[in-house]
């Protein structure tokens, strides 16, 4: 026994002595490397938005951070040269300053879309930027601060060579630092798990598993290259297919009067909490009104293939036909089809994220519908989200005013919805969004408390502002020939029949689970002038209102209201078409959701 504990002792101490004999040298490459950390933290505790989740997800950045420095701090006392621990401390301290210029000046961290500019930069550009930034307030407090800790490494390192051997054999501290280094080797994984996505999916599933808030400067550095990489590797050909489409494709419209087609995606949309769908709240008083007058059709049975809004975002602007095993990538964009057949294409987003802040999923979908080689298929769009949807609808009425105006037009807005954290999607001071309180909740059941009883009214107040928001946006268009269509792009839990809020993103899916995520809202507004110039059509719209479909289907439907003709037009996957042909709807590429959902007791169709 002693033996082994000597042994053990041994192997401790070994592992320690760099650390030791570097201390100041390990602790502010520590320090800086996690720099990203620190501030995520400071700044959920301030917004009062720390959680389990994510500190577990902080701490595996924080272990990564560590074994990176312990590596560095391996190297340098292995080399024991001068020039290569200068050489590290400088990079550390560049990457600290960039970081704190970023979070400063331009309210980021590093990400792809940093990165992306970085690499596209020229020097004229280059010098522009610095002449612009380089004294501003936030690029000073940088400078400040990076000269300051460049003082301290230096007073402390001076310092530590009077008692670096009475450190170096302090047995507690190498016991602390042997276990601290062996626990970070478990954070390795998820660098790992990183590197070894192919695809911009492959990185969504790693970051709805290891998060991206908090991630250490390294993580976010390997993750912007590795996401550049990968999305300009999958995007190419769909780019190249996607601008050949709109400068010489065969689409054609032979729509004789002005249309406006307008479509309206919603986000994380529990059906059931929808009072046009049955929901005992009335979350929906400007849809319901409008369903009432006849001018709104209720769609019943819509499903979503994913619950992710990139994954099936993409899916839904591509012209591709999911249920023939067409890949998005392999066919053009539907916007630059709708450009060719000579329509004006608006799209305003409330995803683009806001003050530089772009997440992971922000950026794989966002990449591709917005990449500069297909900018020029919309006639105008926004590039910053703003804090409400009704917002969105203000700034879309400012600036589209005075802008390009055609007998055609497509308008798409992109809501946030009820996305993630509910009481965020409504301005929720004002009286008149609280419209729903925890005493209205209706879902009674034994594992429903006091928090799950908030959680529920912020989600059916923002239902209710969604509701606003669209009906603002039927608004805007009510006098003119238009056809609005709003869907969702996937469900949400929200303790419908567990105690949990939010998407489950386990391979794992039963029938109730299938039922929150992937069940959505599909709705269809007509104008009276439309109704009246249309019959036909407007007949076909509520002949379908129960048929089974994907809103990946969206794509079709809107060829055909917009008397496009193209040969990635295909009616048989046209809900509204005489020749649509009721097909098996796969989600997540392998589960067969009505053998499942429609098959289960208790979950009847369009409910």
């Amino acid at each position: 026994m002693n033996n082994l504990l000597a042994k053990i002792s041994s192997l401790l101490k070994k592992v320690a002595k760099p650390v030791l004999a570097q201390l100041p040298f390990f602790v502010f490459t520590f320090l800086m490397w996690a720099s990203s950390c620190w501030m995520e933290i400071r700044d959920m505790i301030n917004e009062g938005a720390w959680r389990s989740t994510t500190n577990a997800n902080i701490l595996v950045y924080l272990g990564l951070a560590f074994f990176y420095s312990y590596c560095v701090t391996l190297i340098v006392h292995m080399t024991k040269s001068r020039v290569v621990k200068i050489a590290c401390y400088m990079l550390s301290l560049l990457v600290f300053f960039v970081l704190w210029v970023l979070r400063k000046v331009f309210f980021t961290n590093i990400t792809p879309d940093i990165m992306l500019l970085a690499v596209e930069t020229n020097a004229d550009e280059a010098g522009e930027f610095l002449q612009t930034y380089i004294f501003s307030h936030g690029a000073i407090v940088a400078m400040v601060m990076t000269l300051v800790l460049t003082a301290v490494i230096i007073v402390v390192e001076r310092f530590y060579s009077r008692i670096r051997t009475a450190v170096a054999n302090s047995r507690v501290l190498a016991v602390i630092v042997a276990v601290i280094v062996f626990c970070s080797l478990f954070s390795i994984r998820s660098m790992v798990s990183l590197l070894s996505c192919r695809t911009m999916p492959d990185i969504e599933k790693h970051f709805t598993s290891y998060g991206t808030k908090g991630m250490d400067n390294l993580s976010q550095i390997v993750y912007s290259i590795h996401s550049l990489n990968i999305s300009s590797t999958e995007a190419l050909g769909f780019l190249d297919i996607s601008e050949k489409e709109a400068k010489s494709g065969d689409a054609v419209t032979t729509a004789a009067d002005s249309l406006n087609l307008v479509v309206i995606i919603g986000e994380s949309y529990n059906k059931s909490h929808a009072g046009i769908y049955g929901y005992p709240l009335n979350t929906t008083p400007r849809l319901k009104s409008e369903l009432e007058k006849g001018n709104l059709m209720v769609f019943t049975d819509v499903i979503s293939p994913y619950n992710t809004t990139s994954k099936t975002l993409k899916n839904v602007f591509s012209t591709n036909v999911m249920q023939h095993g067409e890949h998005w990538q392999d066919f053009p964009l539907a916007m630059a089809v709708f450009h060719r057949a000579g329509y004006n294409v608006f799209w305003w987003d409330n995803q683009l994220g806001r003050k530089g802040k772009r997440s992971i999923f922000d950026f794989s979908l966002n990449s591709i519908l917005f990449h500069p080689r297909l900018l020029f298929c919309y006639s105008m769009r926004n590039t910053e989200s703003l804090p409400y949807d009704g917002d969105l609808v203000d700034d879309f009425l400012k600036e589209v005013k005075s802008g390009k105006k055609s007998a055609h037009q497509l308008v798409v807005f992109h809501l946030l919805g009820q996305h993630v954290i509910a009481r965020e999607r409504y301005p929720i001071l004002d009286k008149q969004w609280t419209h729903f309180t925890p005493d209205s909740v209706v879902n009674n059941a034994p594992y429903i408390d006091d928090n799950a009883r908030k959680d529920i009214a912020h989600y059916d107040n923002a239902t209710f502002y969604n509701d606003y928001t669209v009906g603002r946006i039927i608004d805007m268009f009510a006098g003119t020939n238009t056809v609005v269509i709003y869907f969702s792009d996937h469900g949400e839990e929200v303790y419908d029949y567990r105690y949990g809020i939010g998407r489950n993103h386990s391979e794992n899916k039963d029938a109730n689970n299938l039922h929150c995520l992937n069940d959505v809202p599909f709705v269809v507004w007509c104008s009276p002038s439309y109704q009246a110039t249309h019959p036909q059509e407007v007949e076909r719209i509520r002949q379908a209102v129960d048929r089974p479909f994907m809103n990946t289907d969206l794509v079709q439907m809107l060829f055909d209201l917009g008397g496009i003709t193209t040969k990635h037009r295909n009616d048989s996957y046209n809900p509204i078409s005489s020749d649509f042909k009721p097909y098996r709807r796969m989600v997540y590429d392998s589960i067969d959701y009505d053998a499942v959902v429609h098959a289960s007791i208790g979950l009847k169709k369009g409910h």
